[in-house]
């Protein structure tokens, strides 16, 4: 099975907030992408992060999870793929589920995407068959 990762370790710090005019939205991330190939797909690991922003997780999780869906449906799945979440950028009026799960799927094309990815648009690699 060929699937998508990093080549190496990569750090990533990721900001979203956009200028709408209206209310605001807010949120971001401090990502570690590790490559994995005991993981068949993507795992994902909360850090140490502040005790307000811990609610966040499961938001930033379905983010991922729409990410790598979406990247399947286009054949190129992730896998092979530990994230590691080291720090969460909320605000208290500006944050929301929405926003965050926007700010996941945002930080990993910063990676996989190759139009706009200083890393080259990630790794192919082929896992061996379970």
């Amino acid at each position: 099975m060929k699937v998508w990762t990093v080549p190496q370790e990569i750090s990533i710090h990721y900001i979203y907030s956009p200028n709408t005019g209206g209310a605001g939205k807010y949120g971001g991330l401090d990502l570690t992408l590790i490559p994995n190939p005991n993981v068949r797909g993507v795992d994902v690991e909360l850090g140490t992060i502040e005790p307000d922003a811990v609610r966040w997780f499961p938001h930033i999780e379905a983010g991922f999870a729409e990410y790598a869906a979406v990247r399947a449906d286009e054949g190129k799945p992730l896998g092979a793929l530990h994230l590691l979440i080291t720090k969460v950028y909320c605000h208290e009026l500006d944050t929301s589920a929405q926003v965050m799960r926007r700010v996941a799927k945002l930080a990993l094309d910063t990676i996989f995407d190759s139009r706009i990815s200083k890393y080259g648009g990630g790794h192919e690699i082929e896992l061996p068959n379970p």
